[in-house]
């Protein structure tokens, strides 16, 4: 699971280690508060992510339906990528950096603003964002622990708070609340299927689905919709909804058309944490997560 990536801070960081991100006086770099709770966000230099004797790396693959996958190549190093295509260009966000793309391959990183009340330096972790109608939504996991202490995200106990930020051009971000409580839920994915908006969410290789009325309600009385992998990531393709999971070693597809039953369709490629993104043309793009061994 992307639960892996243990570092609590603004997401997980795919730019640097987590030392990093800490000064003795417990504030954070690439955090400037600009005025009364608002700060400006900055990317630092990037490294490599390295997470035990692993090394992360962000991929990208396309695809003509959706279903067969080719893959592209290496595109940065990192891990938890999440992509959407926004007012004629792509953003990507890796670790808590925010990346910009005319074509969807060539990103640079720009500065933003995070507009929150109490900011603790941290969001949360797995982000997933939709383009609402010329409304960037993001939601992440907001863990509850000590920031100084962290631990697996996952194994928290209890109910798991949702927030969602909002935005209208992608550079000014505004928390908007927290929009769903679950237990031990993990990994996000917010997107708007037959005029209704769904969160898919995590527990272990189990998909729990919620639907939004003011904030998100959990369906089917909390029960797993399926089994059939995790950290889902989802797009609409014709009147069905593909979903794409992680499921041991690979990225697997499966789909629905009621919510309710789902069934695979297959495995589009090795590697995990996948965010599809549909092109302008019709075709489709993955951002997914590769792990090679660390020297």
């Amino acid at each position: 699971m992307k639960k892996l990536f243990i570092i609590l801070l603004l997401l997980l960081s795919a730019c640097t280690t987590s030392d990093e991100f800490f000064l003795e006086e417990g504030e954070f770099r690439n955090f400037e508060e600009i005025e009364e709770d608002t700060y400006l966000v900055t990317c630092p230099e990037e490294r490599d992510m390295i997470i035990g004797n692993e090394v992360h790396q962000v991929y990208t693959a396309s695809s003509l339906d959706g279903i067969n996958w080719v893959e592209e190549g290496y595109l940065i190093g990192g891990s938890v990528p999440e992509a959407t295509y926004f007012d004629e260009k792509f953003i990507l966000i890796i670790g808590f950096c925010m990346y910009e793309s005319s074509d969807g391959i060539n990103f640079e990183s720009f500065e933003y603003s995070l507009i929150a009340e109490n900011f603790t330096g941290s969001m949360g972790v797995d982000p997933t964002l939709m383009n609402d109608e010329g409304t960037l939504r993001l939601v992440l996991y907001a863990p509850n622990t000590d920031m100084n202490n962290p631990i697996d995200p996952s194994q928290i106990e209890g109910d798991h708070d949702f927030v969602e930020y909002r935005s209208s051009d992608g550079k000014t971000w505004k928390k908007f609340g927290t929009v769903l409580s679950l237990a031990l839920g993990t990994d996000p994915d917010i997107v708007k299927y037959k005029d209704d908006v769904y969160l898919l969410t995590s527990q272990g290789q189990n998909s729990v689905v919620s639907i939004e009325d003011q904030n998100f309600s959990v369906l089917n009385d909390g029960k797993p919709a399926h089994a059939l992998g995790g950290v889902p990531d989802s797009i609409v393709i014709g009147d069905e909804l593909y979903s794409y999971v992680t499921s041991g070693s690979n990225v697997k597809i499966v789909k629905t058309s009621d919510l309710k039953n789902w069934e695979e369709v297959g495995i589009a490629l090795e590697g995990e944490a996948a965010s599809v993104v549909e092109l302008p043309d019709g075709s489709y793009r993955m951002y997914y997560v590769k792990r090679v061994r660390a020297n």
